[in-house]
């Protein structure tokens, strides 16, 4: 059956071609009997392998017969398969008439000429429309005139966000052919065809688009899975469906789809990049072969974009453009985050928080994970363990310390007679099931029902619970999880001893062309739909779980965030599983139930690194490994990585041993202090990372090619990472490794910490760096300047804000630096539009340091110092050095001491002041 349904023609042959050939056997034994004799022709000496011509008459007819039902059957199975030629898919032809065309666009009329595809219902006539969006954006979209299909609606992606039409020369053409239809996109500047249909098949439900590609491509993105940064092209399949199915490592077969749909990919070709997004939320799967890729797609419309670029960082700001760019979070969600599944009440937890200060470890925030309701209820705390009373008081000495609390939140709602309940069968808000009653699930607590957000009402019935909860307990931030959605029965429950409603097996499918969203008859993945999530026919007041199924996640993140900003009147801090695309502009994102190996280890940083091109860059992995017990070794590697992902938390099940910090021992207690200080110390830098990729879209954390994309060496690397443009990292992956190797690029490269210079400035080298157990390399790139605050004595992002300001300036080889900091209150919605921040443009020419305060709407740093302004690369000895404020000519002389190339600055200035900074050799 699996092969039937998923593995498409290729697996049917070699079933079909294995009964054949048995059948053949059977053919040639039958004619090779004597009389009563069992022996088996294959079984006799060659001398009696002889027939009579009557007998070889029959067996080559027999043959003929064989060879022809095998001929009939390929040619039927290969409909199925994806193919580079048109006549390759049941000879599907349409012709493009009725073409209009402007400077803004290419609009016509596809008419089905000839062929059919594999399931039938093919659609005879569609509506094509290439529109030229922006110079560097190109829409194509196909859909049909006559009946409205599901499409992603605009409250989710409004297609026209960043849409700000063409104005002179584009970066790409349209070209067409009319008959038999086929389309390609041609980057003008390299005349280069980046995306050409060379198949095409719309169906009722099952839509097929393939694109050639050049040998070999380099494609990232088409998420949420568990993979190597670049994908695998070698004849894969990649599924895109959001599943609770763990973490299970995609090794390009189908079926190892995790938490989310994001259906954009980047491809990196000869030095340039461009993107594509296929805008379709229902569930589909993506074929890489080393020369084509081809989408297949169970819905909806095709309704593709292209993003051109050329450097790849400009590609993702494009694709943020229209998904919207990423939310700012508050400052102390930067900061460390800790939480186990097994903090059983909540003086355990206050305990947690306790030992982290006891042992001068940086806490911004503890987590409970689902132990702290009352049986599994949302919106519920435990009477005793977590008794109102005392998690009112545990969340007061939090608070009192700087600290926040964030407690998960699952989407399914307990069928109890309890408030949550009652009130949304009251305003009748949950899911229905194909009958229009309430759609029943099964998670923690039991049998539940799911919200609509769909629903006008959903959102404003969320966020009345979550008042409700506020006022009992003052959480800061949610932790939204099971929004897939999950479901411990297939579909929906029946009753307690059935698991599923319905069953998608080949046994059940229906009719050729009948619509069926319990059965389709392409699966994705090659598994039912309904497993562990709600039935494929369920109803959602507009669409089907069918079309809806991977929306949920967003609009779950969108009514939560809709609550803290209107109600809570804070900035969000919304951390959920599962996601869409322009779920950033709403909330972050954990890669999910990961495990505490090594290999989980290194792939996190794919993870992270794919999320910043999905346009959700506060992500992280739990650090030490979710699901089974970690090592000291491990969670040391784990701490000092983790230090530096975009969102950083240690998190375990219940199963395991305990993974804090100060729960393994001296060694990783060491480590950890170390690197959470460095993380500290850097949280200037990445906050105005953030607010840079609020304003314009991009990444927090980088591959290295997107920063050096002329250098073929690093399009595969994945075990190193930017942080903005400034910072490489290089973690230590593997167990037992005292050193490491990492990859340097041309260019100017200091040690983050001493100064001394690493690699070479005319071409990228392989460099071996030592790296013990209490040591991340990290390097600085010359040109950059990245502002830092002293860390010593702060274990809350509140009390680091308060210490000293430094600079840390990184010449390149012309002697120049440029960088920024931004800064504003951490709570407060909307800083950016109101102006309420401060903003200063740092930068460094003929031994000149100049501060440019671009916005001064953040009165508070009028009494933040700097105090310290360290400069790498300093070539010649510095007789004087003087600091002048506000452009005065005439500065105050300034001590310094110098070592080597490495000269520290000691000035007296505020962080709202321009000022000059100059020195003389």
């Amino acid at each position: 059956i699996n092969a039937e349904l998923h593995g498409g023609g290729t697996i049917r042959i070699c079933v079909c071609v294995s009964v054949c050939v048995c059948v053949s056997v059977s053919v040639s034994v039958s004619m090779t009997r004597d009389d009563d004799s069992l022996t088996p022709f294959l079984a006799l000496e060659p001398q009696t392998r002889k027939r009579s011509p009557r007998k070889w008459a029959l067996s080559a007819l027999a043959s003929l017969l064989v060879v022809a039902a095998i001929f009939m059957f390929i040619r039927h199975s290969t409909s199925h398969v994806s193919s580079t030629s048109l006549s390759a898919n049941g000879g599907v032809q349409y012709a493009l008439t009725n073409v209009e065309s402007s400077d803004s666009f290419i609009r016509g009329i596809l008419v089905l000429q000839s062929g059919a595809g594999p399931y039938g219902n093919d659609l005879s006539n569609l509506k094509f429309e290439a529109l030229f969006d922006s110079n560097d954006r190109l829409r194509v979209h196909i859909y049909d005139p006559s009946n409205q299909r599901w499409e992603v609606p605009a409250s989710i992606v409004d297609v026209e966000n960043g849409a700000t039409g063409v104005q002179g020369e584009t970066a790409y053409k349209l070209t067409y052919t009319a008959s038999p239809f086929s389309f390609s996109v041609v980057r003008l500047d390299t005349n280069e065809v980046i995306f050409q249909s060379v198949s095409f098949i719309f169906e009722n439900q099952y839509l097929e688009l393939t694109t050639a590609l050049p040998a070999n491509p380099n494609i990232y993105g088409l998420g949420e899975r568990i993979h190597p940064l670049r994908m695998d092209t070698n004849n894969k399949v990649y599924t895109l469906f959001a599943k609770d199915q763990g973490t299970p490592y995609d090794d390009g077969t189908g079926g190892k789809n995790i938490y989310a749909s994001h259906p954009f990919y980047m491809e990196f070709r000869n030095g340039k990049a461009h993107g594509v997004f296929m805008l379709n939320s229902h569930a589909m799967d993506v074929y890489l072969s080393p020369t084509s890729l081809t989408y297949k797609m169970i819905g909806g419309v095709m309704d593709l974009f292209f993003f051109l670029g050329p450097e790849p960082e400009t590609v993702i700001r494009q694709y943020h453009s229209l998904i919207g760019q990423p939310f700012l979070p508050p400052y102390w969600g930067l900061g460390f985050h800790q939480c186990r599944w097994g903090y059983k009440t909540v003086e355990q937890t206050q305990a947690v928080a306790d030992n982290y200060r006891k042992n001068n470890l940086p806490l911004d925030t503890m987590w409970n994970d689902i132990d702290y309701m009352d049986r599994y209820q949302d919106f519920t705390s435990d009477e005793t363990a977590f008794s109102v009373p005392k998690m009112q008081k545990f969340i007061q000495n939090l608070k009192s310390n700087g600290q926040h609390y964030i407690m998960i939140v699952d989407a399914g709602i307990a069928k109890m007679d309890y408030f949550a309940f009652n009130e949304g069968v009251k305003r009748d808000i949950f899911l229905k099931n194909a009958q229009g009653e309430n759609l029943v699930g099964k998670v923690w607590p039991g049998y539940a029902m799911y919200p609509d957000f769909m629903h006008p009402e959903a959102a404003k019935y969320w966020s009345d619970m979550f008042t409700i909860f506020q006022q009992w307990i003052p959480f800061d931030g949610v932790w939204l999880d099971m929004n897939e959605v999950s479901n411990f029965c297939d579909g929906a429950c029946t009753d307690v001893h059935a698991s599923s409603s319905s069953s998608s097996s080949a046994a059940l499918r229906v009719a050729k062309g009948v619509f069926d969203p319990e059965h389709p008859p392409y699966l994705p993945g090659g598994q039912d739909l309904n497993i562990k999530t709600a039935s494929m026919s369920a109803k959602h007041y507009s669409g089907l779980e069918y079309d809806v199924h991977n929306l949920f996640g967003f609009l779950e993140t969108k009514a939560t965030a809709d609550f803290m900003h209107n109600v809570m009147k804070k900035r969000s801090m919304i951390i959920s599983r599962s996601t869409f695309p322009g779920h950033g502009r709403n909330g972050g994102h954990w890669l999910g139930d990961n495990t505490a190996t090594w290999d989980d280890l290194h792939l996190s940083i794919s993870g992270v690194l794919n999320f910043q091109m999905f346009g959700i860059p506060l992500v992280g992995a739990d650090i030490c490994g979710f699901a089974h017990d970690t090592t000291p070794e491990l969670c040391a590697r784990w701490m000092a990585l983790g230090s530096l992902y975009p969102f950083s938390r240690n998190h375990n099940d219940d199963q395991s041993m305990a993974q804090e910090p100060y729960a393994l021992g001296d060694m990783v207690l060491s480590v950890s202090r170390k690197f959470l200080q460095l993380r500290y110390s850097l949280l200037p830098f990445m906050y105005t990372q953030f607010y840079n990729v609020h304003v314009n879209g991009g990444t927090v954390w980088q591959p290295l090619f997107f920063e050096f994309p002329a250098d073929p060496a690093v399009v595969g690397i994945d075990r190193q990472f930017m942080i903005g443009h400034s910072l490489l990292a290089t973690p230590v992956l593997t167990q037992g490794a005292t050193s490491v190797q990492g990859y340097l690029p041309a260019g100017l490269w200091y040690d983050f910490f001493s100064g001394e210079v690493i690699g070479s400035t005319s071409a990228g080298q392989w460099v071996d760096m030592q790296a013990p157990i209490d040591t991340l390399p990290l390097h600085i790139l010359g040109g950059s300047i990245v502002p830092r605050q002293d860390p010593v004595g702060a274990l809350t992002t509140r009390d680091a804000r308060t210490k000293p300001f430094q600079l840390l300036v990184a010449l390149c080889s012309a002697g120049q630096a440029a960088g920024s900091l931004f800064a504003d209150d951490e709570d407060i919605v909307g800083t950016v539009q109101q102006k309420a921040y401060l903003e200063v443009q740092y930068t460094v020419k003929e031994n000149k340091l100049s501060a440019v305060v671009i916005n001064n709407g953040y009165d508070v740093m009028s009494s933040r110092s700097l105090n310290t302004i360290t400069v790498y690369g300093v070539n010649g000895h510095v007789q004087s050095a003087a600091m002048a404020d506000n452009g005065h000519s005439n500065g105050n002389s300034v001590a310094f001491k110098q070592s080597g190339n490495v000269v520290v600055f000691s000035v007296s200035t505020v962080m709202n002041q321009d000022f000059e900074l100059s020195w003389t050799f």
